[in-house]
């Protein structure tokens, strides 16, 4: 199942539209801490709900344009594309870099099940793991 990382920032977008984080949350059956957690993440079905709720509470049919239109792209910073940017700069500024780098979250378990079952098996339980 897919997954979405929401930014820290979701509380206050929809504070700035009049929206109380806590009752969004609440109607969409999610947890109320969920914009205090450092890294939130959660399902598809899970945002589905988030941003379904969102559109019901909002009378304005152009509130979920003006939310991702908010933020430029340089004040974004989702954790994730941040962990391979800091692999890159820390390659090139090594006198002697690695030829390879393990990031990201479950890299390194699936590294060692890719050395020790067939590529068969290894390729079926990726092509499952969605």
């Amino acid at each position: 199942m897919n997954r979405f990382l929401l930014d820290g920032r979701y509380g206050a977008v929809l504070q700035s539209f009049g929206l109380q984080p806590i009752a969004v949350l609440k109607k969409a059956g999610l947890p109320v801490t969920l914009f205090t957690q450092e890294h939130p993440v959660i399902t598809q079905d899970a945002y589905f709900r988030l941003m379904t709720t969102i559109a019901d509470l909002m009378p304005d049919e152009s509130v979920s344009i003006r939310m991702a239109t908010m933020e430029s792209i340089e004040t974004f910073s989702p954790p994730i594309p941040s962990v391979v940017a800091k692999a890159i700069d820390k390659a090139v500024n090594q006198k002697r870099p690695k030829t390879c780098y393990v990031i990201g979250f479950g890299a390194k378990p699936l590294i060692f099940l890719h050395s020790v079952l067939p590529a068969r098996c290894f390729d079926w339980i990726m092509m499952h793991a969605s």
